[in-house]
C-alpha cells in the first residue's frame, strides 16, 4: 500500500449497499466497484452510485428525473 492509502468505500444512492470499505487505495476501490458491476452517473452535475441496474432505474423513478436529450454536434 502507499503512503496515500485510506478508507475508500462506496454506497449505493439508492439502497445503501455498499462495497470496499477498509484499507484500500483509489485504484482498487474503483477497480472492486467495477468488478462488481455498480453504475456511476453523473446527473444534474451530481455523480451518483448505484449497486445494480434496478437501483438505478427505481432512483429516476422516485426522482421523477428525465434525462435531457445528449446535444449532437456536426
Amino acid at each position: 500500500m502507499s503512503q496515500f492509502d485510506k478508507e475508500f468505500g462506496f454506497e449505493c444512492d439508492r439502497c445503501g449497499e455498499t462495497v470496499g470499505g477498509g484499507i484500500w487505495d483509489f485504484g482498487e476501490s474503483l477497480e472492486l466497484r467495477k468488478r462488481e458491476g455498480w453504475i456511476n452517473r453523473k446527473i444534474d452535475g451530481e455523480w451518483y452510485s448505484f449497486c445494480c441496474e434496478d437501483c438505478y432505474n427505481e432512483w429516476i423513478s422516485d426522482h421523477h428525473y428525465r434525462p435531457t436529450p445528449r446535444k449532437i454536434h456536426k
